[in-house]
């Protein structure tokens, strides 16, 4: 009897004693070889569904999770494999639906399958990602991180303002901003009430060199005398270095001079506010800069085997095109602002903002501009691809806040009021997707009107959206007497139950103040839709005592209507004045002057009809400027003012103040080389009455093309205050605290938290919550298996999440579709946990971030093909984990294992290697 033993197998069992590398057991059928590890279907000899065979099953309504299909070819291996496997083909068919979705030979009918299927898929993978637990590491579905914190923030109070530059060179030098008469005052209010004012006279400082360090001495020493806690100080810039490039060489030429700011240090026990005796209007303009060129390159041709075949043309847009709000003063003389070219200042506005439609003055001197933003604005991120933002600057043309509508989709924002108290602020424009409690709309492809009011503090106290069953916006927006809103807006059906008269129509709603306690801040009033059988533009909209007055486009005429206001129900038409064909012309506003007439400005390219012409047509495009009576009478009263010039001349935007007329527009000029059109920028206060320019102003942008979007004026903006770069009125340090105030986030937006793969606990936003009150939700909702605090990162108030040890996860996910509120607090979706990473025993990281969002979706080619880039990095990750688990560890554990074996055990193995050798060479 020969007894055979393989002397391989007892060495590897002695090295695998030993921890020699190498020594895995063998599988059956592989005597001697390494050990086989189980074959990933992603391998080319796995037996698993391929790509197409996956897509086919799940269209056809079968699961994407399938676990009972999933092959582990290796005996008693690990579940992990076999859930890892049933994941990655799960993505692999949420991967090849979405590709199946971008590929330009899809049907159209095939679409909405392929998106609701992949809707159904995510939703199936992610419940089993929640649900699936490993022996050896955790997988998150959004990112891993030792800590969760919140990017957007409620700014820090401060009790400070600096100014811009003052001076350069010498801080002991006389500062040209202080010469000439410098006179003003500060007015600090005390936490109890009383006033306490402090007037400043640069004069009395006599003979002593008006320079940063002897004016802030004068300054502070009256302030000292008055009682006042507060202080100016310098604030020193160090000079950057001065460079030139030559010969591809950067050069250092030396360094700038050192700049000085005054900056004033408040006392939280006081609230200052600026003011000047002497004073001027100040005009705001808001305008579009730059030029945005479209460049058709054809394809090339080639001919191949007698085959000519040309490629697709490829169209390049490039684009210069920026936002800016500038400062005009309208006095120099009086205010002594020593402005230069008439401009205070000129701010290019940040790079996000698309578009600034609207622009008012608040009693305070502050200036609200109305933005659309397409990406993240003042640290606040949008929702959608686009949305709007309210922004509040102050006098010197400081952003004070920003407020975003919160948008799900898209918005565009047209109009802009704001109360005679400053108290209320309201914003209008349309609306697709999203906005209110994920509510979408009739239609969701189709744009809805909204309007927004807020209150001084930016804080949202009435949204309303509109409910017609085509598009509709807001066009125009005024506050009565009473605090009422009147809304002005075009429909293309039916609005709240009115008649449509066909084409596009008019229409006018009123909303009261609700009485206090009531769930809305304002109810409806009335609505009355209104125009011609044909396509109808409103543009106006204003209320003088019991009259209600519209304007706008109706049927290509300028035409102005007057309701009666009654106590109940809705007005009633008593006037209508028409003006005339404006030839393709239009309505830049509407407005109430002091005496009680009615202005109208806008564009004509023809004459229009008027009792008395102040100033004649001159041909082509001109602007107009018209003053009429009170109700809308012919005759006396109604007068008509052209603004030509040598070539076209619009309006497009309009207000008054103090009996004037101020409009802005364009008046095209003669191209640069290389370009068809360009326009410089205007803008003017006229006496309708007599039709006089009483004050004007060019001015021209980049590219020879400036188009100005709208204007406010302030009767007192402009003082000596300008030049100090100090703001008039009220400095507010304090600002809104709610969450849904300085971030994008509406009240009912929600977003999820799991304490150690529990129960999944819904954290919704309240309107009046602040990151305090959310972070005690939070930890509330983790269990206090997290420790939820506000912390201060770079000025700004943040909620940062940690877990409360290292045994603990806490993982975030996104909320509801169209009221996830993660990306507008700036949280990602994933898992927080501060466990060792990686796994000093194996080599297996303790956790991996498939960084796909659970809100992910795809409804149109760019979605999909975007979905395609995240679920190949998902499978990646998969790809990833699997190699770990599968790879010899690489750590300071294993190689401890490795080295010399020792002389005894050595010894052992060569007297066996000895004795198998006697057993299996000799018979029985």
């Amino acid at each position: 009897m020969v007894i055979s033993i393989d002397a391989a197998t007892l060495t590897a069992y002695y090295n695998a004693r030993a921890g020699v590398p190498g020594s895995g057991a063998t599988t059956s059928g592989s005597t001697g070889s390494a050990p086989k590890n189980p074959t990933p279907p992603w391998s080319t000899s796995s037996s698993a569904p391929k790509d197409t065979a996956l897509v086919s099953s799940v269209l056809a309504g079968g699961r994407f999770i399938n676990t009972a299909n999933t092959q582990v070819d290796v005996p008693n291996a690990s579940a992990d494999y076999k859930n890892l496997f049933a994941l990655y083909q799960g993505l692999n068919a949420l991967e090849g639906v979405a590709a199946k979705y971008a590929a330009t030979t899809t049907s159209p009918s095939s679409l909405a399958q392929l998106s609701s299927r992949f809707a159904a898929g995510m939703a199936e993978v992610g419940t089993y990602i929640d649900q699936t637990k490993y022996s050896t590491f955790q997988l998150a579905q959004g990112t891993v991180s030792s800590s969760a914190a919140t990017t957007t923030g409620v700014k820090r109070e401060t009790d400070t303002y600096t100014t811009g530059p003052l001076a350069t060179g010498d801080v002991n030098t006389p500062v040209p901003a202080f010469q000439g008469p410098t006179v003003f005052d500060l007015t600090y209010t005390k936490v109890s009430g009383t006033k306490v004012t402090v007037n400043f006279d640069l004069s009395e400082m006599g003979s002593t060199p008006r320079s940063m360090g002897n004016v802030v001495n004068y300054l502070n020493s009256k302030l000292k005398a008055a009682g006042s806690f507060s202080t100016f100080s310098v604030v020193r810039t160090p000079g950057t270095p001065r460079t030139t490039t030559a010969g591809g060489q950067t050069v250092t030429l030396g360094t700038n001079p050192d700049s000085f700011a005054l900056k004033f240090n408040g006392s939280s026990t006081e609230t200052p506010a600026f003011s000047a005796p002497a004073t001027a209007p100040a005009v705001y303009v808001a305008e579009s800069m730059g030029t945005t060129t479209t460049t058709t390159t054809p394809g090339a041709t080639t001919t191949t085997n007698g085959v000519t075949t040309t490629a697709p043309s490829t169209t390049t847009t490039t684009s210069d095109v920026t936002q800016q709000l500038i400062k005009f003063e309208t006095d120099g003389a009086a205010t002594a602002t020593d402005a230069a070219d008439g401009k205070i200042f000129a701010n290019t506005l940040s790079s996000e903002i698309q578009a600034a439609r609207a622009s008012a003055v608040a009693p305070d001197g502050s200036v609200y501009v109305l933005t659309d933003v397409n990406a993240t604005t003042d640290g606040q991120p949008i929702k959608g691809a686009t949305d709007v933002a309210l922004k509040k600057y102050d006098s010197a043309g400081n952003l004070v806040y920003t407020r975003t509508l919160g948008a799900v989709s898209n918005a565009s924002g047209y109009a802009l009021a704001v109360s005679a108290d400053g108290s209320r602020v309201a914003v209008g424009g349309s609306v697709t997707g999203a906005l209110d409690s994920g509510v979408v709309g009739a239609d969701p492809a189709a744009s809805d009107s909204f309007v927004s009011v807020f209150d001084a503090e930016g804080q949202d106290v009435f949204t309303q959206r509109g409910t017609a069953t085509g598009n509709d916006q807001i066009n125009s927006l005024s506050f009565g007497a009473d605090g009422s809103l009147y809304v002005q807006g075009t429909a293309s059906a039916s609005v709240n139950g009115q008649t449509a008269l066909g084409g596009q129509d008019a229409y006018v709603q009123a909303f009261a103040p609700a009485a206090a306690g009531a769930a809305n801040a304002y109810v409806s009033k009335f609505t009355t839709q209104y125009g011609s059988a044909m396509t109808d533009k409103p543009a106006g909209v204003v209320v003088s005592g019991s009259s209600l007055y519209v304007a706008g486009v109706e049927a290509g005429r300028a035409v102005v209507r007057q309701y009666a206001l009654q106590a109940t129900g809705a007005p009633t038409l008593s006037a209508t004045l028409d003006l005339g064909d404006l030839n393709g012309g239009s309505i830049a506003g509407l407005a109430v002057n002091q005496d009680g007439s009615i202005a109208l400005a806008g564009t004509t390219k023809t004459a229009l009809t008027a009792t008395t012409t102040t100033n004649s047509y001159g041909g082509g495009t001109s602007a107009f400027v018209a003053s009429l009576p009170s109700d809308l009478s012919t005759g006396a009263g109604e007068t008509l003012t052209y603004v030509n010039g040598s070539a076209a001349v619009t309006a497009t935007a309009m207000t008054v103040s103090g009996g004037k007329v101020y409009i802005t527009g364009q008046q095209a000029v003669t191209p640069p080389p290389g370009q068809t059109t360009a326009f410089d920028g205007y803008a003017m206060a006229i006496d309708p009455a007599t039709g006089a320019t009483i004050w004007s102003q060019s001015f021209r942008g980049t590219d020879r093309t400036v188009a100005p979007t709208s204007i406010a004026v302030d009767a007192s903006g402009t003082s000596v205050l300008d030049r100090l770069g100090l703001p008039r009125g009220t400095i507010d340090y304090a600002g809104s605290q709610q969450v849904t105030a300085v971030t994008s986030a509406r009240a009912g937006d929600q977003f999820i938290v799991k304490a150690n793969g529990g129960p999944a606990q819904t954290v919704t936003i309240d309107a009046a919550d602040t990151l305090k009150t959310l972070a005690a939700k939070v930890a509330r909702a983790s269990g206090y298996n997290a420790t939820v605090t506000v912390v201060t990162v770079n000025g700004r108030d943040q909620m940062k999440i940690v877990p409360v040890s290292p045994r603990t996860t806490i993982e975030v996910e996104a909320g509801k579709t169209n009221r996830d509120a993660l990306e507008s607090l700036g949280l990602a979706e994933g898992m927080v946990t501060t466990g060792p990473d990686p796994n000093p025993k194996d080599g297996v990281l303790a956790s991996y971030s498939l960084k796909l969002p659970t809100t992910l979706a795809i409804t149109d080619a760019a979605s999909a093909k975007q979905a395609v880039t995240l679920l190949q990095s998902a499978l990646s990750t998969v790809r990833s984990i699997y190699a770990n688990m599968t790879s010899p560890p690489d750590t300071a554990s294993s190689s401890a294992n490795s080295g010399t074996v020792p002389a005894y055990l050595t010894a052992q193995i060569a007297s066996y290697k000895d004795a198998l050798a006697r057993l299996t060479g000799s018979s029985g």
